[in-house]
């Protein structure tokens, strides 16, 4: 039974029955939010800095339909940074791992994106920002739909082509 109950924990964590998002319904983050979607991600994150994470149902739907997690950067300008997003075991397609996409927005423009830089279906944004002061990282899907399942992000300063 004990076993039971832990396992069904487990299952509702990295479904996402245990957060709340504070993003909008547009798949923009709010004025000011840091957000943590149902699957766990998002909210700030520092430089250097590791943060996990999940897609669930729940988070934010972005236009095409897929599900994201928005994460504050806070960027100076002229320092390049590097952020790397590594998918981990997907929910919805067994058997592989989440194709993951980060886009880096500053206000509502973005910045950069990247699907598969870092290799394995990881992304890899190496960036100089023109300006300072806080960015918003966007993690997602390739592709449309609801795939769901965890990941991680890291960020390094300097800018690193090799981050895998």
């Amino acid at each position: 039974m004990k076993r039971t109950l832990v396992a069904m924990f487990v299952i509702a964590v990295a479904l996402g029955a245990c957060r709340r998002s504070s993003r909008s319904s547009s798949g923009t983050a709010s004025p000011g939010a840091t957000a943590a979607g149902h699957g766990g991600g998002g909210g700030p994150i520092a430089i250097p800095g590791t943060a996990a994470g999940a897609l669930a149902v729940g988070d934010t739907r972005l236009t095409d339909g897929s599900l994201g997690d928005d994460y504050t950067i806070n960027l100076t300008a002229g320092q390049p940074v590097t952020i790397v997003v590594r998918g981990g075991p997907s929910v919805t397609e067994p058997g592989s791992n989440l194709d993951v996409y980060a886009v880096l927005l500053n206000g509502t423009n973005e910045v950069a994106h990247d699907d598969d830089s870092a290799g394995n279906l990881n992304a890899r944004i190496v960036y100089t920002p023109t300006a300072s002061g806080p960015h918003t990282l966007r993690v997602t899907t390739y592709g449309t739909g609801m795939r769901q399942g965890a990941y991680t992000v890291q960020t390094w300063t300097g800018a690193n082509e090799a981050a895998q």
